[in-house]
């Protein structure tokens, strides 16, 4: 119940007097001044909650105020570090083959082996060894930029939250990895060699298994990557056996030649040496079995590059840009199922 009001008709004491009071320190009035205010409080918050008196002079609850009612009073909360960014694929062949760090964009040249030495028996005793050859080819490849700009509005970064520089660079970041990966991955299936093992769309589990034991019959190392294309991952992980249990378990794996390994951001089959991923740049129904050392990924590190006023002082420029080439050396194993 709100208290009596202190000043008005009938009161000893003056609203002006005491405020005048209260400013040369008279304690007595100070206090008289905030039980006024805390008395004008209560009766404000009361007559915000009713919109009319009842006849005995009661107060009466009029309805109830919903927030879509008053609009300009109902603030707003934003919270721009709860951004939900667009999904980070990650390059999962671009993390798997090998890696050569460079720095321009000057053609890169290696060699690879086209005539490789022979060893023969000796005729005779006494005649000489037969002679052989040994040659290589130059392959060139020739890195290209990658990368996009975006011009940001004054307006928006001088309103918007400190994040959104970041906000922006993390979407061309992962929008540099994703079109990366493409690149990484046609180049890739461009310089692999057809396994020429049958591998089947809808029971993929047995034409994998035996593409990892193919690469090993040709290249006699194991194969410790398999890129799975995106339509093919969930069919090989839910293939049963004759008995309805997963050819891929991931408990308890018995007789079986796969298995799910599983992380805080990793699903992956283990087929006997080699990972599979999901591959999802992948073209489709096309499986690569291979090694790291299969191709080398020559490229720079990323830059990043922000430029004041270039169209004006209404924009501001930032963007992100790198070197890129894939050289194929070996080469994978590929199959396209069917």
């Amino acid at each position: 119940m709100r208290g009596e009001p202190i000043y008005g008709p009938g009161r000893t004491n003056a609203f002006l007097t005491d405020g005048f009071l209260a400013s040369r320190g008279d304690s007595e009035a100070r206090e008289r001044q905030t039980r006024h205010f805390a008395h004008l409080d209560d009766v404000g918050v009361a007559l915000e909650r009713a919109q009319s008196w009842g006849a005995g002079g009661e107060l009466m609850r009029a309805g109830e105020v919903l927030s879509s009612e008053i609009p300009g009073a109902y603030p707003n909360d934003y919270l721009p570090g709860l951004l939900t960014p667009r999904i980070l694929k990650g390059r999962p062949m671009g993390s798997f083959y090998d890696r050569f760090p460079i720095a321009d964009a000057r053609p890169r040249i290696f060699p690879k082996v086209t005539t490789s030495t022979t060893i023969a028996v000796q005729s005779a005793e006494g005649a000489a060894l037969s002679a052989t050859d040994f040659a290589t080819t130059a392959v060139t490849v020739t890195p290209l930029m990658y990368g996009a700009f975006t011009d940001v509005s004054r307006q928006a970064l001088d309103g918007a939250d400190p994040a959104v520089n970041a906000m922006l660079l993390q979407d061309l970041l992962e929008g540099y990895a994703q079109a990366s990966e493409a690149v990484i991955k046609t180049a890739v299936e461009a310089g692999s060699t057809a396994s020429g093992i049958t591998l089947l769309i809808a029971t993929p589990y047995a034409g994998a298994i035996a593409n990892v034991v193919n690469y090993y019959a040709v290249r006699n190392k194991a194969a410790t990557g398999a890129f799975v294309p995106s339509a093919a991952f969930p069919v090989l992980l839910a293939q049963p056996d004759t008995t309805g249990r997963p050819l891929v378990p991931l408990l308890g794996p018995t007789n079986s030649d796969g298995a799910l390994t599983v992380g805080d951001d990793v699903l992956a089959a283990q087929l006997l040496s080699a990972s599979g991923r999901l591959s999802y740049a992948s073209t489709v129904n096309v499986w690569v079995f291979g090694r790291p050392n299969d191709f080398v990924i020559f490229e720079s590190s990323i830059a990043q590059f922000s430029y004041e006023q270039p169209v004006g002082p209404q924009a501001v420029r930032i963007g992100i840009w790198g070197y890129l080439v894939v050289g194929a050396r070996l080469g994978s194993l590929k199959i396209t199922a069917t």
